[in-house]
Order: C-alpha cells, then structure tokens, then sequence
C-alpha cells in the first residue's frame, strides 16, 4: 500500500466500521510517520471488513460518496509478539505484504488447499482476487507464488469441508445469514439461507456434521447446512469476545480433547495498557457434547504502533520439507502476514517465573493536580503458585512503593495496586514496575516501564495564544464562565438538513461552508491581521479568509486550513439522514459579539440515534481603531449533545477531532485538545456538565461571563393555585426553561423557584443576553408543560404574568380557576398527556392510602385521593396535553 493511500485514508477511522448496532472500543494511536505528514494528509485511515453490513447480501462500498469510510480500522501491520507465557512456538511468519502481487488490502485468507495457501480478498471495491502460493517456505509455510485468479469473492473466512459426495470444497460466509459452498478454485457452487445467522468466522466440525460460525458479537454457534442448531457457546461476547474475525476446529493437537479457536480482535482496555500499540487474540474453547467452555487466552502484541486488524483463522495439518507433520493454527493478520502457531508441541511451563506485565495508570496522559494509585498487572507465567513483592517507582520525583501478591497461581494475572502519586508538576515521566522473586529463573520479564506526561487540560500558553476553560480549580490567571448565549434572532444557515443560505455557500452540507461579510466599522483580528468576513465549514472550522482548505473533513495539527478557529474540526455531515431530523447551524451579531451556533450536528456515518453535537462559538469583534488580537470562545453544550456521542467521548471513542486556533502565517498554532492519540487533552464536557474554553493574546482576559436576569414570574397551577379548596397547602416548586425564540428551541437557562400562594415566583437567571427574547416554558411536577404565548423580551428585572388570560400561554393552552388563567394538572407521568396512564397512577396510589410528597397527589394536600382523581379525569376527557411551538 503507498505511503500517501495511508495517509488519505486514515484520518475517515477510529474505532470501529458502521457495522450495524456495534462499535468496539480500541484506541488508535497515529504512526510516527503519519506525524511527520499531518502538515500535508492529517488524520487518515483505510477500510477493514467490519464496514459491511452484517445482514445484507453484498458489502458496503470502500468509498462513500467520494470519501473513505471512518468506521473502520486501519490496517497497515507490523509483526507479532506473543504474550509471555503463550506456549504455542511460531512454525513461521510470512510477511505477504511486501510481496503479494497487487495491494495487499483486504487480504484475510488463512488456509491451505492442496499443497498451496490462500489469500482472498474480501471486498470488491479491491477485487474478488484469490492469491495462492506453493507450501514450500519456511516451517511448511507460503514459499513460491503459483498464480492469482478470481473467486467468488467477499468471503471473510474460509474453512474446507466435504459434502456427503467425498470431495471437499471451501465454505464461507459475507457476513450475511448465507452460507456460500465453493470449489477449490473459489467457484460458486451453491448457498444455503438461514435466518437470524451471520456467517462471518468459519470452521468445519467432523464431529458435529456442522459447522462453527459466528459475527463479531453474539454466540459462537454449529450448524448443519440445514439451519439446524447442533450446538452452542453461550455469551461468546463477554469479557470482550466481540471482534471475532476467524475460528479453528481442533481434535488432533491434543488427542481425546476437541477444541475450538478464536481469532478476536483485542478490544479490552488492559490490552493497550500492556502494550499502548495494542494487539489481537487467540482464544480457545474446549468443547463438550452441545457446548464449550474457555479454556485458554493469549494476546498477540505489535512491537510497533499499528491499528491492528485479524483476518481469517484455521487449524491444519502442516508438512514441513523436512517430512515433519505438526498441528498449526494458522491465523492472518490482514493485509500484512500469515502466522502459524505449532499446537502439537507446546513450550513446558519454567517452574519458578513472574513477571510485572503491564502498567494500567498512569495512563499516558494525566491531568496536572491529579492524585491516583498507579497500578501493575503481575503474571505468574511459571507452574508453581508464588508469594511474591513488586515495586512501582516514578521519575523524575522519587515516587515508589511496594506491594505482596499472595498466592498467585500458575499462568494467573493479577492487578496491583500502589501507594498514591500526585501529578503535582507538568512534564514528561517514567513509571516503572518490577517483579521480586528470589528463585525466578527468567528476569527478562521481571520489570515493564511505561512513559507518561502530566498536562494542565485546562488552562496553558503556546504558539502565540493562551487558552482558560470554566473547570474549577484550573490554576489559571482568569477563566470563562459557560453561558449559552441566546440564538433569538440569529440567521439560519442551515435548518434541518436544508440549506437556507445557498447563495453563499460552497461545498455540499457534508463538507462545504457559508462566506458571510461583517458589517462594515466590525472586525476579526487574529495574529495581527483584521479580516471582514468569516467562514462557517460543515466540519467545525470557522475561517477567516476563503480557501481550499474550509471544507476539508481531515483534522490535522499544522495544516494550511488557516487562517481558522478549529471550534470542533471533525468530519460531520448535515446531509439529510431520517435518524437526526433536526439540526441547526446559524450565527448572530450582537453589539460587537458574533455568535455562531452548531445545534444537533451529526457525525459523518453516525452511529445510533444519539451521534450529535451541540456548541457554540463566541467571537469578539474589533473596531478598525483595535490593535489587539480578538478573544475565541466555544462552548459545548452537554445536554443538547447525543447520548452516543457523549459515550463515545467519555470513552475516548469519538472519531479523530482537534479543537484549537492557527493565525494565517501559523505563528498562532495554539491546540487545546487533539485525537487520536489525546494529546492535548483538554475537555470537552466535565462528566456530566458543559464547558466553555476560550482562547486570547491575553491569559488575563479569558474572563467570558454571563449576563444576569431576574424575573418576576405570576403564574396559577389549577389544582394548587389559587387555593383552591380542599387543598392545605397552595405553594410548590416549580421549574422554568428560557428556550430560544427560533427552531429547534434550545434550552439557553433554567431555574427553580416556589409559586407562592399568592401565584408568585421570583426566579434568577444568569445565562440570558439582556435585550433577547425567550419563550418562558413553566414546568412542574404533576401539571401540563406551558409554554409563554410568544418569546419575551428579557432585561435586568423581567416579568410576566401568565394568569391574566388563557391567551399569555402558547396555544391558549390554560384553564379559567377562580378568575385566574391556570396550568393544567393531572400529567403525573409527565409524558406531555393528561390521559389514562395518570388515572391509573392516582387510582393504584388512592387505593393503596398514598400520602406525602408524591407526584399522584394532584392537589397537593398530602393524600392521594378520588379529588385528585377528579382533576386528571376531567383533563383526560377533553385531551389536554402539552402545546409548543
């Protein structure tokens, strides 16, 4: 594969394809020498088979409207290392990458047929290509290449089995609920439907007339080609058993016992933690009757950083020129080799060997102030069971501590714990952990290090800027505060996947931007130089000045997409999509503040229904008469981002993204967050909060605040308010949203307050933008949602009465109490319905003597009764609900 294919195809990946409803989670790390090449390429990366669909007939395409899917993996590999302790000696390792004729992507063939191996291709944007080579190398491995030709194509797996006639023929699946019998030239022959299966990693059974199959999640079942189950491996997708790309069936390894082998894409945490390039995994079940139990795990690590991807699997015979016959495992690693792995004749275990196998924090990145326990996984790779110290140490600083482990048995890992450390001081360290075992016989695994660095996430200065976020505690001269800034107002650039500003647009709403000029005497100054217009990109970015580079879907540190705001670079797409309905990017100029807001912005290939984000961007403008560089803010909104996106950043599984500042010339280059690998890592929400991060000339001045309101709010719950009787008690609590005047309605604030007997409540807000106007939306706990009749106009001290007429309520939407416009009650539920489900609610709680507290309890006398009953019966019959705009 060329050098410049990896570069333009790794910046579309992270984690996993857009396989349907799945998304496993391994970090990438980029190659030392993408690095060097992000000036030009960025993030890139290339497809792997896991972009297909797992029910269709045929995969997906390699391209997506011109552009390399992100969902993949990338595929460029190294050689393997096995974990310590895998017994299992290597018969040879054919590194078929820097011979296979043609490109070698999408290789994952792993069998031998007749004196020859092969290696098929399993998409057909590459070429349904089987390759086959001469069993005369190394270890009885590939040697000579005898020819290439076409076959079927986009098997995944392949396993070799008769049919009852006494002739063999290759079988496999497309990841599909067909399983495809083939010749041995890779000739269609014939297919069998079965519903609900997903043929994806194969193996022939002898034993069970049937044959072992499985997708990278669920079961790992047998069946005939009649469909009919023979057996099964229950949660075969625990403990990360969910990137299943090939099996093996094995009885002659060890006789008397049959096996079954699995080769899984190492997804669990602990395996990049050993070792950060990560790796994949032999895992084998022994099988009994209509069933399996795990038996043994191994990890297989790259030496070198690599987005490892495991091709197909199979257990074999292999003769060896020399005349010797052993039992292989042989499994590919695709697009780079073909390993085989000697069953029958595995390494004794030493007696008397442990070793410390990993460091799992620190990790590689921690915060400045941070105070954890660093911890160490300890393997006893020897056959007696050991007692045993291990000490973590860390430099520079003189942090150490030491730990016994107790009985570890033979071939078991356990995790250390150590003494606290503090990341008091930024920088670069050293951790190191080692084994003490007086009578261990091999030191050569005794001691792992892991070298890791302490940052300030949330506040710092370089390339010419200082960068504060609202984090508490951040140890910066000033910080922002977050505050939605009102979108009341604001002009639409694109509303719900639709362009509303074509005339100024260039690109398509998946990556493309709108070119807007300031008004005149209002400027943007950055890195000296004052621009008049500004570039809103699909994919984050906020230009300057127009060129190429704004409607470029490749994050990349030092890129000439300057000069740019990096709000949040990332390939997103506004394309219209039935599973994000509503989205919005729009901008404002207010005084001399310009606020552009992206509401709801999907992911390219988003996955779920919940792959969206919400930010904003607030810019300070200048006059010609200002000489110093503008201030930068952005803000990410937690809760109008997707639950899915959420997730995956939480997890560190968001998709490659830098959110920073680059001036034209690049002597700005300031970066407060960059993936993959994080580094920098500033945050983007603190767990369950919103964050705001501005950038300046200035690190005194990064002080974005809120304008504050109070609001005198007269309002009446019909069952509460006025005192209606029998109610004892006419005050509750109630909850009012400021929603923005304009689709899709964000939420700009809310507060709590008590509506006094009187139907008052004063209510301060501190995120509004004084002059704007908001919808008042008034929520409490038992009543209908209500909405003020048209957004209001806030200053210092607002007010608003919502009693006076069933008018001041959106929609009308209140009933006459005692002279006094009302809220609706009986929405127990609080589903935006008076109907039976609330009936139901208050029927059970009257019944059963409810009292207190309790959403049932209409009225809010304090018992649960037929009058409550009453109020959500009456509502019910004339179907009163919520009504917004």
């Amino acid at each position: 594969m060329s050098l410049i294919l990896m570069l333009l195809q790794f910046q579309k990946n992270f984690y996993q394809s857009k396989e349907a409803n799945m998304r496993t989670k391994i970090l990438i790390y980029a190659l030392p020498l993408l690095m060097v090449c992000f000036v030009v390429y960025g993030f890139s990366v290339i497809d792997d088979p896991r972009n297909d669909s797992p029910n269709s007939s045929s995969s997906s395409s390699l391209i997506f409207d011109g552009k390399f899917s992100q969902r993949g993996n990338p595929v460029t590999q190294y050689d393997t290392i096995p974990q310590a302790g895998f017994p299992y000696p290597k018969l040879y390792n054919w590194t078929y990458v820097t011979s296979l004729t043609g490109a070698p992507t999408g290789t994952v063939g792993a069998i031998q047929v007749n004196g020859k191996y092969l290696l098929n291709k399993w998409n057909t944007t590459i070429g349904n290509y089987l390759y086959r080579w001469n069993n005369d190398g190394t270890g009885g491995g590939p040697g000579t290449f005898s020819d290439s030709v076409t076959y079927y194509g986009q098997i995944r797996d392949l396993t070799i089995a008769p049919d009852g006639s006494g002739n063999n023929f290759l079988w496999g699946g497309r990841a599909t609920t067909t399983l495809v019998k083939m010749d041995l030239n890779g000739n269609f022959v014939a297919q069998y439907v079965h519903t609900g299966v997903a043929y994806r990693a194969i193996a022939w059974d002898p034993n069970r007339k049937g044959f072992w199959h499985a997708n990278f999640t669920g079961n790992i079942e047998c069946r005939d080609t009649l469909g009919n189950l023979v057996a099964n491996i229950v949660n075969a997708t625990s403990d990360s058993i969910a990137g299943k790309y090939g099996l093996g069936f094995d009885t002659t390894s060890n006789p008397g016992t049959a096996y079954l082998w699995v080769w899984n894409q190492g997804t669990r945490l602990s395996i990049t933690n050993t070792n950060p390039n990560g790796g994949d995994e032999i895992i084998r079940y022994t099988l009994s009757g209509s069933t399996g139990t795990l038996s043994g795990r191994w990890v297989i690590y790259r030496p070198a950083v690599s987005e490892g991807i495991a091709g197909g699997a199979e257990v074999q015979q292999i003769t060896a020129t020399d005349g010797t016959t052993t039992t292989a495992l042989i499994v590919n690693h695709q697009n780079l080799a073909v390993v085989a792995y000697d069953l029958s004749n595995p390494i004794p275990l030493p007696a008397n060997d442990v070793g410390a196998a990993s460091i799992g924090r620190p990790a590689a990145v921690e915060g400045q102030g941070s105070i954890f326990n660093p911890t160490a996984q300890v393997t006893n790779y020897g056959s007696n069971t050991q007692t045993f110290n291990v000490t973590m140490t860390i430099n520079p600083g003189g942090y150490i501590s030491t730990k016994t482990v107790t009985s570890l048995t033979s071939l078991s890992t356990t995790t250390v714990t150590f003494d606290p450390y503090t990341a008091s001081s930024t920088g670069s360290f050293t951790a190191k952990a080692y084994s003490q075992l007086g009578t261990d016989t091999n030191p050569n695994n005794d001691t792992t290090t892991k070298a890791f660095s302490v940052q300030n996430f949330n506040y710092g200065t370089s390339g010419g800027f200082s960068f504060s976020n609202s984090f508490p505690g951040s140890g910066a001269p000033s910080q922002p505060d977050y505050c939605w800034k009102d979108t009341a107002g604001s002009i639409s650039l694109c509303v719900n996947s639709v362009n509303a500003n074509t005339g100024i647009f260039t690109g398509s709403l998946d990556d493309g931007y709108w070119a807007v000029r300031l008004p005149a005497g209002k400027q943007i100054r950055l890195g000296g130089v004052a621009y008049d217009s500004f570039f809103v990109g699909t994919n984050g970015v906020v230009g300057f000045s127009r060129q190429a580079g704004l409607t470029s879907f490749s994050p990349a540190f030092n890129s000439t997409n300057r000069p740019t705001l990096y709000s949040l670079w990332m390939d997103m797409n506004l394309t219209a999509n039935a599973n994000y309905p509503t989205n919005r990017v729009s901008y404002k100029i207010n005084g001399y503040q310009l606020v552009i807001t992206y509401s709801r912005i999907p992911e390219y290939l988003p996955i779920g229904t919940g792959d969206y984000v919400t930010y904003q961007v607030v810019i300070d403008l200048a006059d010609p008469g200002y000489s110093a560089d503008s201030r930068f803010l952005v803000q990410y909104n937690y809760d109008e981002t997707g639950s899915d996106f959420r997730g995956f950043y939480l997890s560190d599984g968001l998709n490659a993204h830098i959110i920073g500042i680059q001036s034209a010339t690049g002597g700005v280059n300031t970066y407060y967050r960059g993936a993959y690998p994080v580094s920098p890592a500033g945050i983007m929400f603190n767990g369950t909060s919103s964050v705001a991060v501005q950038f300046g000339p200035n690190a005194n001045r990064l002080n974005a605040s809120c304008d504050a309101t109070s609001l005198t709010l007269t309002a009446s719950l019909e069952a509460i308010t006025p005192d209606a009787p029998p109610s004892s008690n006419s005050s509750d609590t109630i909850t009012v949203l400021l929603r923005a005047a304009t689709a899709p309605y964000e939420i700009v604030d809310a507060a709590a307050g008590i509506l006094d007997a009187s139907g008052s409540a004063t209510l301060n807000f501190t995120k509004v933008n004084l002059g704007s106007s908001y919808y008042i939306v008034v929520k409490h706990r038992n009543s209908i949602e209500t909405w003020s009749a048209n957004p209001v106009s806030f200053t210092a001290d607002a007010s608003y009465d919502f009693t006076s007429s069933a008018g001041q309520a959106y929609g009308s939407n209140q009933v006459i109490v005692g002279g006094d416009a009302s809220c609706y009650g009986g929405d127990v539920n609080q589903d935006g319905f008076v109907d039976a489900s609330d009936g139901s609610a208050v029927d059970n709680d009257a019944f059963n003597f409810v009292s207190g507290y309790v959403p049932t309890d209409v009225n809010n006398d304090g018992f649960v009764d037929a009058t409550d009953g009453s109020y959500v019966e009456n509502n019910a019959f004339n179907f009163v609900g919520v009504i917004r705009p």
